[in-house]
């Protein structure tokens, strides 16, 4: 009897007629479900997951704020922040940095500075200087301005081996350790290595040296140098001390001079050259009076071309000194330095005095 009883109530159960929905009730579930399923689909895009190779930088596209997510299950919601990649190494996070330092010539030198960093929160640069200009450069603002004793661009390349070469007298230059001044400036993230990365581009290290040279060499004034070709210092003193050389004496007695030390063969040009440029034959490239013309093959003198390396004249017109060039062995055709002017119209008139006093002494020896 009570088996009977429960099929009968099934299958009443399973005869009801069941009621179809509205168009528009689909509707409403449809977009329900599509609703449901773009808000996981967002809400799983925004989880930023721990990952040991990389930490995860998020700057906000509208607020201020740029912040390191912490080394574990994080959410960002990427429409409102972007999200930077900066490697991890060592359980540290690497944030690196480009100081500018202006030249007085226009253009820019970067220094690079690779902070290691532990732990999460806040950088201390603003989500607006990094969309403005990235992270390296906004970080390198940032740190020009506000380290102190200030950092300077000989401080990434005092090292270098081309540096030593320009100034090679030079002491070790003290580099200031940034690791402890930063941890104090990082106030929710802790410093614990600071590296100081010289310039990779020659070019730049060169226009730092420039800017050296300029800030060292603040005294203002003329030096003459004199070259007498073959002379020789035993007659020129016997000369000297008889009285019969009073402008050479002065020159001596005011100045510095020297008997220059060179090797076999006494080649005007190549001693001129070596003079002029500090470097040996071999470097400089002048090695005679005459050279072969890559055109015909025809001897020819050697001239300005015939140099390799930067003059004298070269240098200190790179430290914007002017420089007046007469008679100099191996200087033809003339080459004006960029950044020096011509000063023709002084020239001119220096060259129109001396012919006309060469020309006074000629009409007296004519007279006479």
């Amino acid at each position: 009897m009570k088996i009977t009883n429960r099929i009968s109530l099934l299958t009443c159960r399973q005869d009801r007629p069941r009621t179809p929905r509205s168009p528009s009730a689909r509707r409403a579930s449809s977009a329900l479900l599509g609703t449901l399923a773009l808000a996981i689909l967002v809400g799983s895009a925004g989880i930023v997951w721990p990952r040991d190779d990389h930490a995860t930088l998020v700057v906000s596209r509208f607020g201020s704020e740029a912040r390191l997510l912490p080394n574990r299950i994080a959410f960002s919601f990427w429409p409102l922040a972007e999200r930077i990649r900066l490697q991890r190494r060592d359980g540290l996070v690497l944030v690196e940095a480009r100081v500018p330092f202006p030249q007085p010539d226009g253009s820019t030198v970067g220094g690079e500075v690779e902070i290691r960093v532990s732990g999460d929160g806040a950088l201390p640069v603003s989500a607006a200087s990094i969309r403005d200009h990235g992270l390296e450069d906004a970080l390198g603002r940032w740190l020009r301005k506000t380290i102190r004793p200030p950092l300077e661009a000989r401080h990434f390349n005092g090292d270098t081996d081309l540096w030593r070469t320009i100034f090679p007298d030079d002491a070790a230059l003290a580099i200031p350790d940034l690791q402890p001044i930063l941890d104090e400036l990082l106030t929710e993230l802790v410093a614990h290595e600071v590296v100081l990365r010289p310039t990779a581009n020659p070019e730049g290290i060169r226009a730092v040296a420039r800017s050296e040279l300029r800030r060292r060499t603040t005294a203002r004034g003329r030096v003459i140098l004199l070259g007498l070709d073959a002379l020789d210092w035993r007659l020129v003193d016997e000369l000297i001390r008889n009285g019969l050389m009073p402008t050479m004496s002065e020159l001596v007695a005011t100045g510095a001079h020297a008997v220059l030390d060179v090797p076999s063969p006494l080649i005007s040009p190549v001693v001129w050259t070596t003079i002029a440029t500090g470097a040996t034959p071999d470097v400089h490239g002048v090695l005679d009076f005459l050279e072969p013309d890559p055109e015909t093959g025809q001897a020819r003198p050697v001239g300005s071309g015939s140099r390799k390396v930067a003059a004298l004249w070269e240098m200190t017109a790179a430290a914007e000194r002017t420089t007046s060039v007469i008679g100099w062995w191996a200087t033809f055709p003339a080459q004006a330095p960029a950044t020096t002017y011509a000063q023709l119209r002084k020239l001119k008139s220096g060259l129109s005095e001396i012919r006309t006093q060469a020309s006074g002494v000629s009409a007296m020896g004519t007279s006479s």
